[in-house]
């Protein structure tokens, strides 16, 4: 079953950290509200199809009637509603990624890099003056901020005064730095509760700090 309708024109679903790839396609097992059913998505980079199986792994026939009963809409309607989750929980995170991206370029004509030929979600973003770090956005697992769940999360390490580090410490937005040096980074949750005020200003003192050390 055919559901690229559902996509939006900017997906990229390499950011779905329940799908795997394999063979140049992307794919994903969920498990259905029906016992023993199973819904697999794959993705070619274009079109994205859905089947229902078993536990088995065998096709459920009545999911591909072209009139299906109550039963078989019912599984239809789970499985675009799974799907639909899943690319509205992308486009969320992917509009927070796009406004710091403008938010560099806006207050300091800075561009992001991907400086890591393996890594195509990480962006660098460079003084222009010294051509340091000010910051780095990076999508990781929630786990690595102990925050509960499994999903990835989308983040961005600032440099930030040493003094002030500890009392900045709340482990819901601001947390130690994650990768770099904790004595000097920060490291800020991207979630749509974020402050984009304070938001600013942490961005502002990370480009002050890095780049009056020239």
């Amino acid at each position: 079953m055919d559901l690229s309708h559902l996509l939006p024109s900017n997906f990229s679903i390499s950011l779905l950290d329940c799908f795997s790839f394999s063979d140049g396609i992307w794919k994903a097992r969920i498990p259905l509200e029906e016992e023993d059913l199973f819904v697999v998505y794959r993705y070619d980079g274009e079109t994205i199809r859905a089947d229902v199986v078993d536990g088995e792994g065998e096709k459920f026939s009545l999911f591909y009637l072209k009139n299906p009963g109550p039963f078989s809409s019912k599984i239809r309607d789970e499985v675009e509603r799974i799907l639909s989750s899943m690319v509205f929980s992308l486009s969320s995170r992917e509009k927070m990624r796009d406004k710091v991206i403008s938010l560099f370029h806006e207050k300091y004509g800075i561009e992001g890099e991907m400086p890591f030929s393996d890594d195509n979600t990480s962006i660098v973003f460079r003084s222009l003056k010294n051509k340091k770090w000010i910051g780095i956005m990076m999508d990781i697992p929630s786990s690595k901020l102990n925050i509960p769940g499994e999903e990835n999360v989308d983040v961005i390490n600032l440099k930030h005064s040493q003094s002030m580090i500890p009392s900045l410490i709340d482990n819901r937005v601001i947390f130690p730095a994650w990768h770099m040096n904790k004595k000097t980074w920060i490291t800020v949750l991207l979630s749509p509760d974020l402050d984009w005020d304070f938001f600013s200003s942490l961005l502002e003192e990370s480009r002050r700090l890095v780049e009056e050390r020239t």
